[in-house]
C-alpha cells in the first residue's frame, strides 16, 4: 500500500490552527487599543463578577500553572488592569481583583471581540454557523474538553 503525500492545506487541523491564530490576532489586535490582551481573557472572564479571587483560583479557571498566572497577574497589575489586596482570611495570600478603569474599559472590549467574531463569520448562514460549533464541539470532545464545551 502506497502511502499518500503529506498535504497539509487538505487536512482539517491545519486549518483549524490556521483560522484560530488569524482569529486571536485579530481579537488582539482589537484589544490593544483598549488595553487588553487575549492572553488575559481567562483573568477578565474570572475577575467580570467584581468578587476578588486567589491567585489559586485563577490558574485553575484558566487551566495553567500558578507560576505561569503569577506572571500574567504581574504584567496587568502593571498594565493597572487588577489590583491585590490582601486575604482577609489568610495573611500570606492576596486577592485580586479588576481595577475601576479596567471594569469602565470591558463592554468596549466585549463589543470588540464580538465585532471581531460577526467579520470573521460573516459569510456564513446561520445554519452554517450552527455546524461549525456542533463540529468543533465534537473535535474538542474527542481531544478531552468536554467539561469546558458545557
Amino acid at each position: 500500500m502506497t502511502e499518500s503525500p503529506w498535504a497539509p492545506r487538505e487536512s482539517v487541523s491545519f486549518w483549524i490552527n490556521r483560522v484560530s491564530r488569524s482569529l486571536l490576532r485579530a481579537q488582539d489586535d482589537a484589544l490593544k487599543p483598549l488595553g487588553f490582551s487575549v492572553g488575559q481573557l481567562s483573568v477578565l472572564r474570572t475577575l467580570k463578577s467584581g468578587e476578588p479571587t486567589s491567585l489559586i483560583e485563577l490558574a485553575r479557571s484558566a487551566g495553567v500553572e500558578p507560576p505561569s498566572m503569577t506572571q500574567v497577574v504581574a504584567r496587568m497589575e502593571r498594565d493597572d488592569i487588577v489590583q491585590r489586596v490582601p486575604n482577609p482570611d489568610d495573611g500570606r495570600s492576596a486577592l485580586i481583583s479588576l481595577t475601576d478603569s479596567a471594569v469602565k474599559r470591558l463592554p468596549s472590549a466585549r463589543k470588540a471581540l464580538m465585532d471581531v467574531e460577526k467579520n470573521a463569520i460573516a459569510s456564513l448562514s446561520q445554519q452554517d454557523r450552527e455546524m461549525l460549533i456542533d463540529l468543533l464541539k465534537k473535535v474538542g470532545v474527542r481531544l478531552g474538553l468536554a467539561e469546558e464545551l458545557d
